[in-house]
């Protein structure tokens, strides 16, 4: 009896945690918003990236009461030259109660970013991200946003600067953790 339970518990702790890793069928395309509808921008030529299109960029225990920052980088090899990409992720004190483990992924074939574990904050994390050599043109319009379940949502404050094959935003306030993308 007692091997069962403990066997039963096993599986439950195996299942939580495996569900908080991003899997490969949480894909963005044909996704839109009540307002318009986005697509999803790649890094480079995502059919042509010679690495692992989802990649882990940064994981660290936080302090909620005491704040903390993480920094995340990653080189795309593609058929057109490397793509590099910068992030970093700044709490506030008071961000949060208690510790949490934190961590981040970059889907290259979506240029999104899954934060995990979902969480509300007290005081907004403030997210950054650059990624140069980049297929784009200073006249696109490209925008962050949201991931919902009814659809991309632009992110309040948002302004995503592209300029010579660049783009970047700086200072994002992120609410909670979930799933922001960089859309066309």
């Amino acid at each position: 009896m007692k091997k069962l339970i403990f066997s039963s518990l096993f599986f439950v702790i195996l299942f939580s945690a495996c569900s908080e890793l991003p899997t490969e069928g949480d894909q963005l395309i044909g996704i839109e918003s009540s307002q318009q509808q986005f697509q999803p921008l790649a890094i480079g030529d995502a059919g042509n990236i010679s690495l692992e299109k989802r990649r882990l960029l940064a994981i660290e225990k936080i302090d909620g009461s005491e704040g903390g920052e993480l920094e995340g980088e990653a080189t795309f090899k593609t058929g057109n030259g490397d793509i590099e990409l910068s992030t970093k992720l700044i709490f506030s004190p008071g961000a949060f109660k208690g510790d949490e483990v934190i961590r981040y992924w970059v889907d290259a074939s979506e240029a999104s970013f899954i934060f995990k574990p979902s969480m509300d904050f007290n005081v907004p994390a403030i997210f950054s991200a650059k990624i140069s050599n980049m297929n784009v043109s200073d006249s696109d319009k490209i925008y962050f946003v949201y991931v919902g379940r009814n659809g991309f949502e632009l992110v309040d404050g948002a302004e995503v600067k592209v300029k010579d094959g660049e783009i970047s935003i700086t200072g994002v306030k992120l609410n909670h953790f979930s799933r922001y993308a960089f859309v066309k």
